[in-house]
């Protein structure tokens, strides 16, 4: 039997643990993902606050539409302007058009106002109105205004080379009144700089008898 010392068994160990740079990295890694994770859900609010804000200025713009189409646009026999204009003075048209110049069809509407108006005067379809809803203000504007529509067809606009709207309908066209009601707002960090609006239009017939022209 052979004598000798037993041999001991050298374990080297595989967990020596992390480095204070593999801690870092890591640390690095798991931030970088929670702040894309963060901006990607802040993102995510703010899209869905913008929505919610158009869809209340549609539905604000849909009840002053109704509110105006409720109205006669029948011509005043005596003044020959519709009654949709009744109590609006002419500054606070004008201001109302050029507060809105940039929105389609208004510089193609010939401003109209209630010439018997005066500063004491309250207008049957308000010029502009403010409306809360949700935190966010809206501002309501209702522009009416005249056009003149080609009897045979085509775009209402206004007469050209003609700024001021003509005392008297020109042959082979038909007087048509225009109403646009435009809801613009503020709020949010795409609006907050040049605003936001929604509009809407129609066009209302002011005669008694059918002006246009078939072919």
């Amino acid at each position: 039997m052979k004598n000798g010392k037993r041999g001991l068994l050298s374990v080297a160990s595989s967990d020596a643990g992390l480095t204070l740079v593999e801690v870092i990295a890591a640390v690095i890694v798991v931030v970088t993902v929670a702040l894309a994770s963060a901006g990607l859900g802040i993102n995510g609010i703010k899209t869905a606050a913008a929505q919610e804000r158009q869809q209340v200025a549609v539905t604000i713009a849909n009840g002053a539409m109704e509110t105006v189409s409720s109205w006669d646009p029948s011509l005043n026999t005596v003044t020959k302007v519709s009654g949709l204009y009744a109590g609006r003075t002419s500054a606070a048209v004008s201001t109302s058009f050029t507060s809105n110049s940039t929105v389609p069809g208004v510089s193609n509407t010939y401003p109209t106002f209630d010439s018997s108006a005066t500063s004491t005067s309250t207008a049957s379809i308000p010029i502009s109105a403010t409306q809360t809803e949700n935190g966010t203000n809206y501002t309501v504007w209702t522009l009416i205004g005249d056009c003149y529509q080609p009897v045979i067809g085509g775009t209402c606009s206004k007469i050209t080379g003609q700024a001021t709207e003509p005392s008297t309908t020109p042959a082979n066209y038909a007087l048509v009144v225009r109403i646009i009601v435009v809801v613009s707002w503020t709020a949010g960090s795409s609006c907050s700089t040049n605003g936001c609006y929604y509009e809407t239009t129609t066009m209302a017939d002011p005669h008694s008898d059918l002006q246009w022209v078939s072919h």
